[in-house]
């Protein structure tokens, strides 16, 4: 990604061409330090609060902040940290992107469970606590994952919090699945 003069003019074209948001992506993630990429999924993808996800990494806010810093310098933005796509398409792409992300969530101690919603397969991403923070929703063609979706907000269960908006017909394990979501905010 190239440097430009206006950073939201960049965001802006981003935006609007997702290939070059994915490849744009791909590459910030594999620049960062595997710390970073933890920090910046949980803030960007997953839209956990700055306390939370410093809680969740282990660090201080303090140093969440330090961190946040870094990976915008890093890009280029100003202090802002960039966009995020919506999805990953494409199996090459959704590789690169795992092999960027899942080392890095679960080298602070987040896990990953399967998780079916619907006719949807994916996966759930657990804190230390086993509150969940957020989700993979997964296409898979021809016995390879064709895409990722982020979801953001596991759908309320009644006395509990979420993160942000889930995606159309994704839902959360039930009250009787081992675990429940929690909050990311």
């Amino acid at each position: 990604m190239s440097r430009t003069k206006d950073p939201d003019e960049l965001d802006t074209w981003l935006r609007y061409d997702p290939a070059v948001t994915t490849a744009a992506a791909l590459s910030l993630l594999e620049r960062l330090s595997p710390l970073q990429r933890a920090v910046f999924v949980l803030r960007q993808v997953f839209d956990c609060a700055p306390a939370r996800t410093a809680a969740v990494v282990g660090c201080s806010e303090a140093t969440y902040h330090h961190i946040t810093t870094a990976v915008s310098r890093a890009t280029g933005t100003d202090g802002r940290l960039p966009s995020w796509p919506p999805h990953i398409a494409g199996a090459d792409h959704v590789a690169r992107a795992l092999a960027a992300i899942v080392p890095a969530l679960t080298g602070v101690g987040i896990t990953m469970e399967p998780h079916q919603a619907g006719h949807h397969q994916g996966a759930v991403f657990r804190d230390h606590d086993g509150q969940a923070i957020g989700a993979l929703d997964l296409d898979i063609l021809d016995g390879r994952i064709s895409r990722i979706r982020w979801v953001k907000e596991l759908k309320r269960q009644p006395e509990q919090a979420s993160c942000a908006t889930a995606s159309p017909g994704h839902q959360a394990p039930g009250p009787n699945s081992r675990h429940s979501p929690g909050s990311c905010g």
